[in-house]
């Protein structure tokens, strides 16, 4: 069997050669495909396993989990799959959102679960680096830990389903009802502002277009500080954010999540956007993106072909707690079975991209595939990057912590600001 072309929002791309086995080290996969023997493979791509799971599926074998194995030896493709990607799903049995509010999110809170799952990824990547991996019953850093009470099912929790779905009532959504990719992302920009200890900049792009100036304006900015006794951890947030260049000296970046909702056609995905749509997942930056089909949100980490590999958020777990001592029960956060596929044409037109820039260099990056492999390669642009804010756009100014309505449910809306994200240490 020939392959066919494939990429992964954590994996680089290639076109041709024999299809691996499942049981075939990621390495060596990638390394045939790009021209590297394995240890160089290894060397420069580390865990970018989006395009490797990619071609376990096209293999057409219906795979089985593989426990991930306590030794440093090579992974399967299958496995790399379940030790990256954090697993977000439905819960049962949280406390009900806003005092009196469901204690479920089941039947609703699908595309809340894949923005968490999303932003997720950003996180690992800002904090444990790309080749980050899982293994079960193995120690992780504390890192991990605190990334993963950022999304537990308390409303002490920065990006909670409490906290997301009380932010969206000033996006216009009830407690209770589904999300659209685009309403996620506002939503998610809303709670970053109250999210020190990440200290990212998270900018949506306004209809399809991305605007240079504004993003370097914003991640170039300090984080804003609701009150001067903070000044000394934004001081220390923003040494964090420096990375040097070529003369030596610091240039401050806060980190980026850049999240473009698209609408790729009116009912139906439109045939001509799908190019440009697949060439985003290869991109060293993407996250994968938002979408799925009416009221079924799934997170898309990769394509093959014409065909989505996703995780699919609509499995029903028990509420997990952090233990006394920080930690969190993990198992239940990381898929143990084969992803899912579905082909691009069933795709619901309303998506949204993430991608994410840890330094200056990589939106520079970005900035110059997005020119180069979409730009100038479609007559009918799927989104535009412009360097200078519109003359007739409103003036853009870097958020700062808003006034967001929530509600108590059964009650009317009420004024209020956002707790204070809780991250235990």
């Amino acid at each position: 069997m020939v392959a066919g072309e494939w990429g992964g929002c954590l994996g680089n791309v290639g076109n041709g050669g024999s299809v691996p086995t499942a049981d075939q080290p990621l390495a060596d996969i990638l390394g045939r495909t790009a021209g590297f023997g394995a240890k160089q493979a290894a060397q420069r791509f580390g865990s970018n396993l989006g395009a490797a799971l990619c071609w376990t599926q096209h293999s057409g074998q219906q795979q089985t989990h593989h426990k991930p194995k306590s030794d440093n030896k090579p992974r399967s493709v299958h496995v790399w799959f379940t030790v990256v990607y954090v697993w977000f799903t439905y819960r049962r049995k949280f406390s009900p959102i806003g005092g009196t509010g469901p204690s479920s999110d089941a039947g609703w809170g699908c595309m809340l679960r894949c923005g968490q799952m999303m932003l997720a990824q950003a996180l690992i990547c800002r904090h444990l680096g790309r080749d980050w991996q899982w293994e079960k019953h193995k120690k992780q850093p504390e890192e991990y830990h605190r990334i993963l009470r950022c999304f537990l099912d308390r409303k002490a929790c920065c990006y909670s389903i409490h906290q997301m779905a009380q932010v969206g009532v000033g996006e216009g959504k009830s407690i209770g009802e589904w999300f659209g990719p685009n309403t996620v992302a506002q939503v998610l920009k809303k709670l970053a502002l109250f999210d020190e200890w990440n200290s990212l900049a998270v900018y949506v792009s306004m209809g399809n277009t991305v605007v240079i100036e504004d993003i370097k304006k914003m991640c170039r900015s300090p984080p804003q500080s609701s009150s001067a006794s903070h000044s000394s951890a934004h001081l220390h947030r923003s040494a964090l954010g420096r990375s040097k260049n070529a003369g030596g000296l610091c240039t401050g970046w806060q980190p980026l999540l850049l999240i473009i909702p698209l609408r790729l056609g009116i009912n139906h995905i439109n045939p001509v956007y799908i190019d440009a749509f697949k060439e985003c997942f290869k991109m060293p930056q993407s996250l994968g993106a938002l979408g799925g089909k009416p009221n079924n949100a799934y997170y898309f980490i990769g394509f093959l072909g014409n065909e989505l590999i996703y995780l699919d958020p609509h499995t029903t777990q028990s509420f997990v707690d952090s233990e006394e001592n920080g930690t969190v029960d993990d198992e239940s956060f990381h898929c143990q079975e084969a992803p899912h596929r579905m082909k691009i044409m069933n795709l619901d037109p309303s998506v949204a991209l993430g991608f994410f820039c840890k330094e200056e260099c990589d939106f520079d990056n970005w900035c110059s595939l997005v020119q180069k492999e979409i730009l100038k390669q479609q007559s009918l642009r799927m989104l535009e990057l412009v360097q200078k804010h519109p003359p007739h756009w409103p003036p853009f100014i870097p958020p700062t912590k808003p006034e967001v309505t929530t509600t108590r449910a059964g009650k009317a809306p009420i004024k209020s600001l956002i707790v204070q994200c809780y991250v235990p240490r």
